[in-house]
């Protein structure tokens, strides 16, 4: 959900000062304090009688009385000394109502004042200010400021906007024991009225735009984007919007902010209106994004394309991978899992996955009920099995009948806490257990071992659990280091599979997807673009790449079906779909047209069918 800041509490997110202001604003002293009648006590020994237990005492030695209140307030010989309590925290001052409209009513107001530390375990400490309008009993501003050494003074002065008819300050240090000395607010009357409705918002992944209320009189603006206080853009246009392209993609849950300055050809200028926002969700409808004709194609790969989506600040390309044995037998590995891919987390964090692992895994489909990744290390837990979250990891469905229903499944893992024992077995079409195959791998806490265990009893469509089956009483972490799993194939079998989910940047169009694909193989591909975990697009058109195009003379997908014969096009379309044939190069030979059949005479050369909204390749 976005967040939009008052325009006073603007101060306490950006770095804007005096020195920001190009012509000075006429400045009227509204209120003048030196402490001068605090008398008793000294800096180094303040009196002990806390001045605002009594209101009319505390009033009655203000030069501005009136409303005063505070909490651990000591006199300490022409100065005002906050203390602090374990209980209750640290001293502070509020001051009565003082009227900062100014004489335009533009609220724009200065405030200065000395502080000192004597904080002996607090070097540097932070002292904060507080801006409120005491009539709504609402905070409108605030700022920190960062103390000098112990015992030396530190002047502070902050020009803010916000200012009311009942506008009070308070003041203090989150660790207490500050001397406060010499305060004077000033209003600040600009010739020209700040932009109001300031509104910022997403334009693109990495663009922010700014939009404001015309000012009366002004004949340009000058604008600022900031990220966490650090200026990203600065601009002066003479239109009433501005848009700032950054160098990198927004970064949701992170605070930007804007301000605008109004000014005319005869150097008057206003104070800044302004707004800041955090965008933890899209600034409008994430488009799909338009998948393309793979290219670079090699032996170890190819190159996935694509058009980008509209505020995707990432791109998840998910791949389907179509291999055909053409030797006698050959070693093939479903799985090889080094999680080399896992998330980034703190030191001290930790980061709880349900459902999908392809964030985690190199390899698509695999999922989980519940798994950790914290300090680098994949973690499966079954401390909340009761809860119905026994820590299982699952993986795609395959057609596990392939190589007689034999795969060997190599573990390198270990417990945490104590002895544990994890079960291998195969998941038949439909989820349930194939208790034949099940086999177990005992684990030593702390000492990873890599074991082996063959699985029998695969079927089509069936999967590979893993499940924690004994541990400590009060559960147990599997901590893991790798899974292979792989077995031996006949010819002509096929493996049809999830393969790799690669990761892109936001400015990416394009993506490396490696495939240790043999002569008759294939690759699908789609791609999503990604915000966050919450808001995704839908996914892209399907592409097909073909290593060997001479290979393969047709690819069927639900349905329909394009093979050449004879220097002729056979499309097969039995979902009456939208059909057009191009060559590689882009050029039309088949205008779209509707047809359950058709057939296109060919020349040499490979072509593109698109049928619907999937795409094949055929050579003549």
């Amino acid at each position: 959900m976005k967040k939009t800041l008052l325009l006073a509490a603007l101060a306490a997110f950006t770095t804007v000062g005096a020195a920001d202001i190009k012509k000075a604003p006429t400045a009227t002293q509204v209120y003048s304090e030196d402490f001068s009648l605090w008398t008793s006590g000294s800096e180094a020994a303040p009196d002990t009688t806390d001045m605002a237990q009594d209101s009319t005492a505390l009033n009655n030695i203000m030069h501005y009385p009136g409303g005063w209140t505070g909490l651990y307030a000591y006199q300490a010989g022409g100065a005002a000394y906050f203390g602090y309590d374990n209980e209750h925290g640290p001293g502070y001052l509020l001051s009565g109502p003082i009227d900062l409209r100014g004489e335009k009513n533009q609220g724009v107001f200065r405030i200065k004042f000395r502080v000192k530390n004597l904080n002996e375990n607090a070097q540097g400490q932070s002292f904060q200010i507080f801006t409120m309008d005491l009539a709504k009993s609402q905070m409108r501003s605030a700022k920190p400021f960062t103390l000098a050494e112990n015992g030396t003074w530190t002047d502070v002065e902050m020009v803010s906007a916000g200012g009311t008819e009942q506008t009070g300050f308070m003041f203090f240090a989150w660790k207490g024991l500050i001397v406060v000395d010499d305060m004077t607010v000033e209003t600040l009357v600009y010739a020209l009225d700040a932009p109001e409705n300031v509104k910022l918002t997403m334009a693109s992944a990495n663009g922010l735009t700014a939009t404001w209320d015309a000012v009366e009189g002004a004949t340009k603006y000058d604008v600022a984007f900031v990220k966490e206080g650090d200026t990203v853009g600065k601009m002066t246009v003479n239109t009433t919007t501005a848009t700032c392209t950054l160098g990198e993609a927004i970064v949701p849950g992170e605070t930007y902010s804007v301000m605008v300055t109004a000014s005319d050809d005869n150097g008057n200028d206003s104070y800044y209106g302004g707004a800041s926002e955090e965008f933890d969700e899209p600034g409008g409808t994430m488009t799909a994004p338009v998948a393309l004709e793979g290219t670079y194609i090699s032996g170890e790969g190819f190159t996935a394309n694509w058009q980008q989506s509209d505020y995707a600040l990432g791109y998840a390309v998910k791949t389907n991978w179509h291999h055909e044995v053409t030797d006698e037998t050959e070693e093939f590995t479903y799985i090889n899992e080094d999680f080399s891919n896992l998330p980034e987390t703190g030191e001290e964090e930790s980061l709880q996955i349900m459902g999908s692992l392809d964030n985690c895994f190199s390899y698509g489909g695999w999922t989980t009920d519940l798994a950790l990744v914290a300090s680098g290390l994949f973690c499966t837990t079954n401390m909340y099995k009761a809860y119905g979250f026994p820590g299982t990891i699952t993986s795609p469905k395959l057609n596990f009948s392939n190589g007689g229903g034999k795969v060997n499944v190599s573990v390198m893992a270990c417990s945490y806490a104590d002895d544990a024992v994890l079960g291998v077995q195969f998941l038949d079409a439909s989820g349930n257990v194939i208790e034949s195959s099940k086999q177990t791998i005992e684990l030593a806490p702390m000492a990873p071992a890599l074991q082996t265990v063959q699985l029998e009893g695969g079927v089509e469509g069936g999967q590979i659990a893993f499940t924690i089956d004994d541990a400590a009483e009060s559960g147990d972490l599997v901590v893991w280091m790798g899974i292979v799993v792989g077995t031996t194939l006949n010819h002509g079998e096929i493996v049809d599979m999830p393969w790799t989910t690669v990761q892109a940047d936001y400015d990416q169009i394009a993506a490396e997807v490696a495939v240790p694909w043999g002569d008759k193989d294939y690759v699908k591909y789609t791609v999503t673009g990604i915000f966050n975990d919450e808001y995704q697009s839908e996914e892209s058109n399907e592409i097909t790449v073909v290593k060997n195009p001479t290979a393969i003379k047709s690819i069927s997908d639900n349905g329909a079906q394009a093979f050449v014969s004879g220097g002729q096009l056979f499309i097969n379309n039995p979902a009456n779909e939208q059909v057009s044939v191009y060559q590689i190069n882009g050029s039309m030979v088949q205008r779209p047209t509707t047809a359950e059949s058709l057939s296109v005479s060919l020349q040499r050369g490979t072509y593109i069918v698109k049928v619907g909204s999937k795409l094949f390749k055929v050579r003549n």
